[in-house]
C-alpha cells in the first residue's frame, strides 16, 4: 500500500446530538454532530408525531379537511341565495309562495267483515 494516502483516525470523536445526547465513536474527522440520535427518535422514544408536528398528523388533516368543505359549501349556499334573489330584484318578479303540504285522506277500513263459513252435517 501507498503511505500517507489514509486519512488521520481519531479514537475518542464526541458525537453531539441536537437533543444535548453525547456520544462517542472512532472517525476520521474530529467533530460530529447530528439531529436525531437514539434518545431522541420517533421510533425509539414512541413519540411518533413529535417530528411532523400535531398539524401534520392524519386526524388533524380530516379535521381540516372537512372544516374547508363545510366552509365551502356554506359560501355556496349564500352566494346561490344571493343570486336567486339578485334575479328576482331584476326581473321583478314575486316569490312565489310557499305551497302547504295536500292532506291525504286516510282510506277508511270496512265495517262489517265476511262471516265464516260454517261446516253442515
Amino acid at each position: 500500500m501507498k503511505p500517507d494516502i489514509h486519512p488521520k483516525y481519531h479514537d475518542n470523536v464526541v458525537i453531539m446530538c441536537s437533543c444535548g445526547a453525547k456520544y462517542e465513536a472512532g472517525s476520521t474527522r474530529e467533530q460530529l454532530s447530528t439531529e436525531i440520535c437514539a434518545a431522541c427518535h420517533p421510533f425509539y422514544t414512541g413519540r411518533r408525531h413529535e417530528l411532523a408536528g400535531k398539524e401534520n398528523s392524519p386526524a388533524e388533516k380530516f379535521k381540516k379537511r372537512m372544516t374547508s368543505t363545510t366552509a365551502l359549501a356554506e359560501k355556496k349556499a349564500i352566494k346561490k341565495v344571493r343570486k336567486t334573489n339578485k334575479i328576482i330584484e331584476e326581473k321583478k318578479i314575486e316569490k312565489p309562495p310557499k305551497l302547504k303540504k295536500a292532506k291525504v285522506a286516510k282510506p277508511v277500513a270496512a265495517t262489517e267483515t265476511p262471516a265464516a263459513p260454517t261446516a253442515q252435517k
